[in-house]
């Protein structure tokens, strides 16, 4: 410290040791999925930075488009710039020695994940395990393409384990209902680290623009949040934006239908004329 000869205001910068927080960026997602060429990159993080990129690693001549290569598609249409990307078998697990999720869990800038087409409980609550433990990433979810009855999305799907035996003199606890129907709806994520979407979009397929594709809307909603993010902050909810690519819906969905599956944490895609 100084030494102050003479009587006076003095004034001293001291160096506290800390930082101020530095902005990270909020668009980068991270898909898992199927690619067209089912051999490019097996289980390996690639990043990606524009779909002729994606077309170039993961699509060969005659190769058909698969739900990862539309959601990359509608990630980079709908305001995405850079993404990474995770190619797995088309029926295994999402996550899990070293593979799928785990390829993306060590790459900090990802803060948005995905498994496009995925609606099984297994894969949403790999995804959901995987944003709440990092805590640095959330996930988009997608529902089922449509339902018949959408109060079945009003109830969380059985995580497939089976239930615990009932305790000495409990005739099953909190069985299910006689005749009720299994819940389709992922799990709750008690510190919001998931967002699920219903129903899936219908657009041209990104390979083959001639053919008409049920997509899943995890890819094209990556890449809202992305561009909400940039052009107006992540104070600003992605609601209420037109969804760039999508020229329909798998299913219709009412102002009443949507009143009972938006307390439940069900994000409503609907079909607005003009």
């Amino acid at each position: 410290m100084p030494s102050y000869l003479s009587p006076g205001v003095y004034v001293e910068e001291i160096d506290s040791g800390t930082r101020p927080i530095e902005a990270v960026g909020t668009s980068t997602a991270g898909f898992v999925g199927a690619a067209p060429n089912p051999d490019a990159f097996v289980d390996e993080a690639i990043a990606i930075n524009n779909w002729s990129e994606f077309r170039r690693r993961y699509v060969r001549d005659g190769d058909k488009g698969t739900d990862l290569a539309n959601a990359v598609y509608g990630f980079f249409l709908n305001g995405g710039s850079r993404c990474y990307v995770v190619n797995t078998k088309a029926d295994g697990a999402i996550a899990g020695k070293g593979r799928g999720l785990d390829a993306l869990a060590a790459i900090d800038e990802i803060a948005i994940i995905a498994a496009p087409g995925r609606t099984d409980p297994a894969s949403h609550g790999a995804l959901l395990d995987a944003a709440e433990s990092l805590k640095d990433r959330v996930a988009i979810l997608d529902g089922p393409p449509r339902v018949d009855d959408v109060e079945v999305l009003t109830r969380a799907a059985d995580g497939g384990a089976a239930p615990p035996a009932p305790a000495a003199g409990d005739a099953g606890g909190a069985a299910k209902p006689k005749g009720q129907k299994a819940g389709l709806r992922a799990r709750d994520s008690d510190g919001g680290y998931g967002a699920y979407y219903f129903p899936w979009l219908k657009g041209r397929d990104a390979v083959d623009p001639d053919a008409l594709a049920q997509i899943p809307p995890s890819g094209h909603m990556a890449g809202i949040y992305a561009r909400t993010d940039s052009e107006r902050g992540v104070h600003k909810a992605p609601a209420n934006v037109t969804i760039r690519g999508a020229e329909g819906l798998t299913q219709m969905l009412s102002r009443a239908e949507q009143d009972v599956l938006n307390p439940v944490g069900v994000n409503c895609i609907r079909f607005f004329t003009r």
